[in-house]
């Protein structure tokens, strides 16, 4: 009763094996291969991380940073617990700033995702619901705010940069 896993191995910028094991689903006894179709979901958060730490190194952020200082919009969340400028990068990176799971608006139920002007937009109905650093927090807003900050300091939209740099 366990899903499957597909895998490759590269070396040297090539594939040099593919292959999976288990079901590509509960009920369908087909073994994943280099052609199952399966979501992202949270791997970007591997790929926001490594942004924010190679903008880090360039000195263009640091870790301890609140995140208004980066996205002046920030400051109208709603503040029930802790602080809007104790939501620093590092607590967003470590899911222990305190913000909400998801932002006020639709999503994983139906699957039609806001775009970032959406989100900066109902910021005054989202909140930081728990003191920083009170408790583990998962925040998908939070690196999706992430992504944002890597935006507006390279430039560049975050799909062009996780393909020009990860």
């Amino acid at each position: 009763r366990l899903p499957g896993l597909s895998l490759g191995l590269v070396c040297d910028q090539e594939l040099v094996y593919a292959g999976g094991f288990g079901s590509v689903a509960l009920d369908v006894d087909r073994r994943p291969d280099q052609h199952t179709i399966a979501r992202v979901a949270s791997v970007t958060k591997t790929f926001t991380t490594t942004a924010i730490m190679q903008l880090r190194n360039e000195y263009r952020l640091q870790l301890d940073d609140p995140l208004v200082e980066h996205i002046p919009e920030f400051a109208q969340v709603d503040a029930h617990r802790g602080s809007v400028e104790g939501v620093t990068l590092r607590r967003l990176l470590t899911h222990r700033s305190g913000l909400v799971t998801e932002p006020p608006l639709q999503g994983w139920g139906t699957l039609q995702f806001p775009s970032m002007e959406e989100i900066l937009r109902h910021l005054p109905k989202t909140g930081i619901v728990i003191p920083q650093d009170a408790a583990w927090k998962y925040s998908n807003l939070g690196f999706g705010l992430l992504g944002e900050v890597v935006h507006r300091l390279s430039g560049m939209s975050y799909v062009d940069y996780i393909r020009t740099h990860i």
